[in-house]
């Protein structure tokens, strides 16, 4: 986790896993937006004093070279394609995009008054911009950096997030005390949720909680995406500004500006835990990503028949065919490798097919593998998943025998365990 210390002119470091920050990096005056890159490697930040945005690099802790926006650069935002950064420029009334291969910031893009927050869709075709001083949100296509008519939400609007399906915007209001959801497909504003002064917004990875930090009342208040009701406030540091959660879902990070702390938040019982000291002035909060984990991985059928259909329409009843089911904690593309397993003598270490000499040699029994094929899932979800297998891979169904379907997953930033499930096809 990175954190931007306003006045420290630095960002701190932190190890989630421990709670522990490590030495600041210097950065220059005023730093305040910050993004992770999706794969984990590259840190962006912005800075008000330079009208400048600086990329850190994760393994080294090296800080590159200024790259020039517009004026009062503050929020700051990642493609999900990690191709393109995204910068508000508050003063400029506009937003500016980095080729992030030449580091070469493109045309400023006008938008309304006083940019502050912004998010990018999952599937990185808007962005979104939270104009503060035009009381309005404003819609960026991302393939032609065209901005669309503005959306009308609360007064003074800070911080905005994306639900994780892409389907609602969050914007908090901080003068107008209120949150107001935007439906994606329509651009439609919806009725605005009352809290106390919200500035920043994240959303937990299943999108069922939003999170507001309240620097009025000192606490960060959760939102049911479901009900569109606002749970009782947590109780954090002092000012709290940023708020970001963490890829796994399980914590919510609150940058305490008044308090220079970050305050952990313990999603399933909305307890905060201690403060962690960072530095006079923390203000932004950004998580880094993280590799996928495969977990709770089973078939719901162990034995079946392999249906007359492909993989791809067919087997979402089970008497046919089967699921390969398993949890995840990040969105990846995740693979199946079918494998038949055969009878093998061994020879060394190796298994290998029958053959006379082995079996002259009088060669230990073996079980081996032969592939059979590999199923491939782009944007698997963070949570349960559900892969129909109709026995089938392509148009070829599986011959009657025992098999292993070996699991895994990858995203930007690396690749996961491999889980590896058993069954057999039956006639």
């Amino acid at each position: 986790m990175y954190v931007s210390d306003l006045y420290g002119k630095s960002v701190t470091p932190i190890d989630v896993a421990t709670g522990f920050a490590d030495p600041a990096i210097e950065v220059g005056e005023d730093p305040v937006g910050v993004a992770v890159s999706p794969n984990g490697k590259t840190v962006y930040v912005t800075r008000l004093v330079g009208d400048s945005v600086t990329a850190i690099d994760v393994a080294s802790g090296v800080v590159g070279p200024e790259i020039k926006v517009g004026e009062k650069p503050e929020g700051v935002a990642v493609a999900p394609n990690g191709e393109t950064v995204y910068v508000t420029n508050a003063e400029s009334g506009s937003v500016t995009p980095i080729d992030v291969a030449t580091g070469v910031a493109g045309p400023e893009i006008e938008v309304g008054k006083d940019p502050i927050g912004l998010a990018v869709t999952p599937n990185g075709s808007k962005v979104y911009v939270a104009n503060a001083g035009s009381g309005s949100v404003t819609p960026i296509d991302a393939a032609t950096d065209v901005a669309g008519p503005e959306i009308k939400v609360g007064k003074g609007p800070i911080g905005v997030a994306v639900t994780p399906n892409g389907r609602t915007v969050y914007v908090a209001n901080d003068e107008g005390g209120s949150v107001t959801p935007i439906d994606v497909a329509t651009g439609v504003a919806g009725p605005e949720i009352k809290v106390e002064h919200p500035y920043g917004v994240a959303i937990t990875p299943d999108g069922k909680t939003v999170y507001v930090t309240n620097p009025a009342s000192d606490s960060v208040t959760p939102i049911d995406v479901a009900t569109g009701v606002a749970g009782p406030e947590i109780k954090v540091g002092s000012f709290p500004f940023g708020v970001a959660v963490t890829p796994n879902g399980t914590a919510v990070y609150a940058a305490n500006y008044g308090s220079g702390s970050v305050t952990p938040i313990d999603v399933a019982n909305g307890v905060a835990g201690a403060e962690i000291e960072v530095g006079d002035a923390p203000i932004g909060v950004a998580v880094t990503p993280i590799s996928p984990t495969i977990t709770a991985a089973k078939v719901s059928n162990a034995r079946f028949r392999a249906g007359r259909s492909s993989t791809a329409l067919s087997a979402r009843r089970v008497p046919v065919g089967t699921s390969f089911r398993f949890s995840l904690d990040a969105v990846s593309t995740v693979r199946v490798a079918i494998k038949r397993e055969l009878r093998g003598l061994r020879h060394g270490s190796r298994c290998f097919a029958p053959s006379r000499s082995l079996k002259r040699a009088r060669a230990r029994h073996c079980t081996r593998t032969v592939a059979a094929g590999t199923l491939t899932r782009t944007k698997s979800q963070w949570g349960q998943n559900s892969i129909p297998f109709s026995g089938r891979v392509g148009r070829r169904a599986l011959a009657a025998g025992s098999y292993e379907a070996v699991l895994s997953a990858t995203d930007p930033v690396g690749r996961s365990n491999t889980v590896t499930l058993h069954f057999a096809v039956v006639r």
